[in-house]
């Protein structure tokens, strides 16, 4: 039985967000009106640091700090839940990767979310402002990603196997969290991934989401379908630079996933857990019965639940891996 707090929630996503995704044709206008990105909420902006990158685009990149070992346990508005920033944990580093259809900026849950990282972490937590489409495809993100750890192995540590680095990120983020480690198979300096709600396989072939569409109160195939494209540029839709559910799923860290069961991404994040499996590759994947695509972010039990889940499975992360 779901919470009625999530029922709720289900009830505004189908109301107040679906419309702008039921079909191809507002997709198509969803992909030339992308959301700015949204700036962190005044409780965290004093602990934001912006760094620029030096790859084409120049792309921002946030360093937000934990906040200070006496500050009180804060409320987040939105999800109540409650974080005490714990001791400060050296030589690591969260990289998260926010969502938003590849086309949107970061929003202010996933500066919440941010935020509770880094205090139940102890460690910083860096935040790339990709490039998004329409302007931008995913091709584009191996530069990036490189750049990023570069700066992070800087910052934070003195050598490649000085630092530890945990990727995360939801929904189209969470795409580019798995791609990232695809890419840096076997560089030590990575130790785990959470994925929230990931967007696995840009060809939405999956034949089990049309069992999952009907219920889920926020995305299409439909809607999405130009998003993706976009994105995808010249590549295939099933190629491994861009769906990182064909990828290589071997030789990678540990892997921690958050779905629910009324998202058009939950099928293929069964297919996820079987291909690692497969491989040899440590996942656990935790699912919210009846919630919608990213729930963590969302003010239900449900979410709160697997949010209280994420920031433990994270922190665990950076510390079994501490040397």
């Amino acid at each position: 039985m779901t919470s009625w707090q999530n029922r709720g929630v289900v009830t505004y996503l189908r109301l107040a967000l679906h419309p702008a995704t039921a079909t191809r044709a507002r997709g198509l206008r969803s992909l030339t009106r992308g959301k700015p990105p949204a700036p962190p909420p005044a409780p965290l902006r004093a602990r934001v640091r912006r760094h620029a990158l030096p790859v084409p685009g120049r792309p921002a990149l946030d360093r937000v700090r934990p906040a200070p070992r006496a500050t009180t346990p804060t409320t987040t508005p939105t999800t109540t839940t409650t974080t005490t920033p714990g001791p400060s944990v050296p030589r690591a580093a969260v990289v998260y990767f926010h969502g938003g259809a590849f086309v949107h900026g970061i929003a202010r849950q996933h500066w919440r979310l941010i935020g509770d990282l880094a205090d139940a972490t102890g460690a910083p937590v860096y935040v790339p402002h990709y490039g998004r489409a329409p302007q931008h495809t995913g091709e584009e993100v191996f530069a990036l990603v490189d750049a990023v750890v570069e700066l992070v192995t800087r910052r934070e540590g003195d050598g490649p196997a000085s630092v530890r680095i945990h990727l995360a990120g939801d929904s189209a983020g969470g795409a580019i969290a798995l791609l990232a480690a695809q890419h840096l198979r076997g560089d030590p300096r990575l130790v785990g991934v959470t994925l929230i709600s990931p967007a696995l396989d840009l060809s939405q072939s999956n034949p089990a989401i049309a069992e999952v569409e009907p219920s889920d109160p926020w995305l299409s195939r439909a809607g999405t379908a130009p998003l993706l494209e976009a994105w995808a540029g010249d590549l295939d839709l099933q190629d491994p630079r861009v769906s990182p559910v064909f990828g290589d799923l071997s030789g990678l860290p540990p892997i921690q996933v958050y779905s629910g069961t009324r998202d058009i991404c939950w099928p293929d994040v069964a297919v996820l857990e079987r291909r690692c499996r497969e491989a040899g590759t440590d996942i656990t994947v935790q699912v919210a019965e009846g919630s919608p695509h990213v729930h963590v972010l969302l003010p239900t039990p449900e979410g709160r639940r697997d949010r209280v889940a994420l920031l433990a499975g994270v922190q665990a992360s950076l510390g079994s891996a501490r040397g």
